[in-house]
């Protein structure tokens, strides 16, 4: 039987998962078997009425055995060789897709790289997005998110919708597959939670970020104007400490959602990893920090007892009026999810995914508020 995608040609969300099971080969439909059905409750569970969905699959084709990295993946040096050696036919056969003259395609995971005859999949997935022209696409599971991401990584990636590398501008939320939740049933409302999300993501095409104010590599005048402009009088002040070799490497400061300033003690770049040159600018930075946790506002951290160590132990810094622990009440209410800062920002948050971030800090320039 013909294997084809289901639902609306004009539908504002696309479903794309990895291959057909048993169920959807012998149907020529995706994600119409056992996990089909436990996808269509969550929809139901997340408000998405399944008829306005577009479904399909990465592949059309079932994969021997469903061993998708086993039977279609090999090593990178076998499938650089056999790329090589098909790439004019690959050229001919899918003469739209920009085929680069070297195999570069990210690992799939496990050490993985897809084999060449197979590519032309990707081509046609491509034309299916272009045709539909969908405002979010879901990937469901880490092949569908590695064929529409170009990175592998589900476990970092969920939850966080990124702009798509095989469709430029296209608007991707990866998340896991349903065949996933029915082997590990804790990660079921985790699937619930990011379709949620993209109920509210597939009613506009673009990527929307959160706006905000940063001030970086401060020096001592700027942390005073910060904190008599800023802090004082704030009604709820977040603070954050990153470590390394059991010493703060930096603090920030956000007394807004959208403003914050971080001020740094470690900077790999300058003689002896000091930021600061003259110890005298180092013992007033660490003075105004002092000043600033010993205000009377209540304070926010993420596992801030981590912080608090520190800031005691090394410094003997006082955090006066610590309040609210964004860790804590995540884990209150929901006991059963993960709470590593990272999960919060996927559910909580509009921001790039953790992982994808570390590819933007060469855009990073240092910026003060006027």
């Amino acid at each position: 039987m013909e294997y084809k995608p289901t639902g609306p040609l004009d539908a504002k969300i696309l479903f794309v998962a990895e291959a057909p099971g048993g169920a959807e080969e012998r149907e020529g439909k995706p994600l119409v078997g056992s996990s089909g059905q436990e996808f269509s409750k969550c929809l139901k569970e997340a408000g998405i009425p399944r008829e306005i969905c577009r479904l399909d699959n990465v592949f059309h084709w079932r994969p021997p055995n469903n061993k998708f990295h086993a039977e279609w993946c090999s090593s990178k040096k076998i499938v650089s060789e056999a790329y090589k050696e098909i790439r004019e036919a690959l050229v001919k056969a899918c003469p739209k897709y920009p085929w680069p003259s070297t195999y570069t395609w990210a690992s799939v995971g496990q050490g993985k790289y897809l084999n060449p005859e197979h590519l032309p999949e990707l081509q046609r997935l491509k034309e299916e997005i272009a045709s539909v022209k969908p405002n979010l696409v879901v990937a469901l599971g880490g092949v569908a998110a590695w064929a529409l991401l170009g990175t592998s990584g589900i476990t970092k990636l969920r939850g966080v919708v990124a702009e798509s590398s095989l469709v430029l501008g296209q608007k991707v939320l990866p998340t896991w597959h349903p065949a996933y939740i029915q082997r590990v049933w804790e990660s079921r409302l985790t699937l619930i939670v990011d379709l949620i999300k993209a109920k509210r993501e597939m009613e506009f095409p673009e990527i929307r970020r959160p706006q905000r104010k940063i001030w970086i590599n401060p020096t001592i005048e700027d942390i005073v104007c910060f904190r008599d402009k800023y802090i004082v009088g704030a009604k709820l002040l977040a603070f954050d400490t990153e470590t390394e070799r059991k010493q703060i490497t930096c603090i920030s400061f956000a007394p807004r959602h959208d403003l914050a300033i971080t001020i740094p003690f470690v900077d790999k770049t300058k003689p002896g990893y000091n930021y600061y040159q003259d110890v005298k600018d180092e013992v007033r930075a660490w003075q105004l920090v002092k000043e600033i946790l010993l205000m009377p506002m209540p304070k926010l951290a993420q596992n801030g007892l981590y912080d608090l160590q520190y800031l005691w132990m090394q410094h003997g810094v006082e955090v006066r009026n610590y309040l609210e622990d964004t860790m804590l009440l995540h884990h209150a209410l929901y006991i059963e999810l993960k709470k590593d800062l990272g999960y919060l920002g996927s559910v909580y948050t509009d921001e790039a995914a953790w992982k994808l971030m570390r590819h933007r800090a060469k855009d990073t320039v240092e910026k003060k508020d006027d």
